[in-house]
């Protein structure tokens, strides 16, 4: 008993002189590992040898088992200094675990955790289908999965958030998922901002009284409002992928060509001039024009724009 009680990873072997069953069963309860009788001494190698195979496949699970907490260990410490909520949960969707962000962002208390909360909880109604869709596929292939909820706090009130997950696995079985919901309410705002802002935009330059148009850093049109391409006399398909020497007046095309490399080459921000074009009717008009480079988020020019004002009338 001193031995089993003290050591209890320690191989126990019984040798004695005599042993009924009942007994030598008892003594398998109370935790020897095995039993040899004297009479039969010649089993006492292998007794030992499956004793110290045991040993090893208990020190090895012990060393699992070790590295596994302190793996929850890390990974706690570091869920709690992220900015975004850290959840685990099991097959059911049961939470098993919360970092300090999830309270705070959707107002549960431990004891709420304690009690038992459901990731349907938190994910809106209209979302459950497609949310146990997605867990299912993710049982299944044992993939990473990324989508948008839109989520619940306890008060009622809801918000847009992306969640990550991904499996947690146990000697190669799912046992749960682990998950990082963002929340991006204002991203998404701000992308509807943007989207509304674009739209404007590309109702200004469609609307406007005078020509627009931009073309890639070779000079070939990448777009053209309706005025431009009316000026000339084209529709607008038609102009798609001229080069914009094929319209401007020949004499008037080495002006406009230095001035263009100069602008694309950022020698210049911009360039006014004033030039004759060639409608597609043969049809000389004057236009007074200013170019300007457009460039990219990293600083690199990405395209130029310009206005064109039809100046015929004028000239004369």
């Amino acid at each position: 008993h001193y031995v089993i009680s003290n050591y209890p990873d320690l191989p126990f072997i019984m040798v004695t002189g005599s042993l009924d069953e009942e007994t030598a069963a008892d003594c398998i309860k109370q935790g020897a590992w095995d039993y040899v009788i004297k009479e039969h001494l010649i089993r006492l190698g292998s007794a030992v040898k499956n004793a110290l195979a045991r040993k090893n496949e208990i020190t090895k699970k012990h060393k699992a088992e070790e590295e596994r907490r302190t793996s929850e260990k890390k990974f706690e410490q570091f869920a709690r200094m992220l900015p975004e909520v850290v959840c685990e949960v099991d097959l059911q969707g049961n939470l098993t675990y919360v970092n300090d962000k999830a309270y705070e962002v959707f107002g549960y208390t431990p004891k709420d955790f304690e009690k038992g909360i459901n990731i349907f909880d938190v994910i809106s109604t209209e979302d459950h289908q497609r949310a146990k869709e997605n867990i299912s596929k993710m049982i299944d292939d044992k993939i990473v999965g990324s989508d948008e909820y839109i989520v619940k706090r306890k008060d009622g009130s809801d918000f847009i958030a992306i969640i990550h997950a991904n499996m947690v696995m146990k000697d190669s079985q799912p046992v749960g998922m682990r998950a990082i919901v963002v929340d991006i309410t204002t991203q998404k705002k701000n992308e509807a901002l943007i989207r509304q802002r674009e739209e404007e935009l590309r109702l200004m330059i469609e609307n406007s009284p005078i020509g627009v148009s931009s073309t890639d850093l070779q000079g070939h049109f990448i777009m053209v409002n309706e005025t431009y391409a009316r000026m000339l006399g084209y529709n607008r398909e038609e102009l798609i992928g001229k080069h914009y020497n094929e319209i401007t007046h020949p004499e008037d095309r080495q002006n406009n060509q230095d001035w263009y490399k100069r602008l694309v080459n950022e020698k210049i921000d911009f360039f006014d001039l004033e030039k004759r074009y060639i409608c597609k009717n043969g049809k000389v008009i004057y236009c007074r024009l200013r170019s300007q480079l457009v460039h990219d988020n990293q600083g690199n020019p990405y395209f130029e724009i310009a206005v064109a004002e039809d100046i015929t009338q004028q000239k004369k």
